[in-house]
């Protein structure tokens, strides 16, 4: 009966969330049948543990599952708004929009509000002003697309939870914006990373401020932080500029990951290794 219950408590803890809750219902059942004297109500017991975890079990791991598909979908909007401004524009946005003397009023992130049905504080919003000026913060929402349902930083539902990778043959130079026409004709967009998953940023969906390429660790979800990263365990969720999003595992080599955020780094991508 011990080993029974050591391998539900491991089974509990592998599910995650709710897996609490679920082994104390199943200890208490195994504590009852011990009291009983006949092997009859013992297994009686055992049948009936058995019996809660596998109407619990489903309810508890849809949750994260669900979770993750809501990440999906969010990215999967973002993604899809750029693709549009890029049709429109024959460009992606730059990484932030500056003033006169060069210093960063807002991010990206604004300029892509009408493609994600958000025309309407797109056009209150200031363009000759800081994301937290004093009329745009007047108009400041938090949006939902911005942030994954699994980072819940307290008192941060602001934050996005999706960064670009800014620097250096990355798909959001410093200096000048990027057209799909140059991807295409490079690393090809299938292969070139659009857009990261960043768990517990800091950093307002507006706030022109994003990952930088020469900063962050070539790994995922990396122990300092600072880097491409998840509250999903063993992963993050990313999407490419062609528009489709993958899960990328904290397995996958540097080298990898590297070629993933250069748009003509000629490095070849083999997903074998993954």
């Amino acid at each position: 009966m011990t080993a029974i219950v050591a391998l539900l408590f491991g089974l509990l803890r592998w599910m995650g969330d709710g897996g609490l809750l679920l082994f104390l219902a199943i200890v208490l059942a195994a504590g009852l049948s011990f009291r009983e004297t006949r092997r009859a109500a013992t297994i009686g017991w055992i049948l009936f543990a058995v019996f809660v975890l596998s109407l619990l079990l489903p309810a508890v791991r849809s949750r994260p599952r669900s979770r993750r598909s809501e990440c999906l979908n969010n990215l999967k909007q973002i993604a899809l708004a750029l693709l549009n401004y890029e049709a429109d524009y024959r460009c992606f946005p730059p990484p932030y929009v500056a003033d006169a003397q060069g210093r960063p009023l807002y991010s990206w992130r604004v300029l892509i509000l009408p493609y994600l049905e958000r025309n309407d504080l797109y056009k209150a919003w200031h363009f000759d002003e800081a994301w937290n000026g004093p009329n745009n913060s007047r108009v400041l929402e938090n949006l939902r697309v911005f942030k994954c349902p699994k980072d819940v930083a307290k008192g941060a539902s602001s934050t996005t939870s999706y960064l670009a990778v800014v620097g250096p043959e990355t798909m959001w130079p410093e200096n000048q914006a990027v057209s799909l026409d140059t991807v295409v004709a490079n690393d090809g967009p299938s292969d070139t990373l659009l857009l990261v998953e960043v768990a517990y940023s800091g950093i307002h969906w507006a706030e022109p401020r994003d990952l930088h390429v020469v900063q962050i660790p070539m790994r995922i979800n990396p122990p300092a932080g600072q880097g491409i990263s998840s509250k999903h365990p063993g992963c993050a969720i990313v999407s490419f500029a062609d528009g489709h999003q993958e899960v990328l595992f904290d397995t996958i080599p540097p080298e990898q990951l590297h070629a993933i955020l250069t748009v003509s780094g000629g490095e070849k991508v083999d997903r074998d290794l993954w």
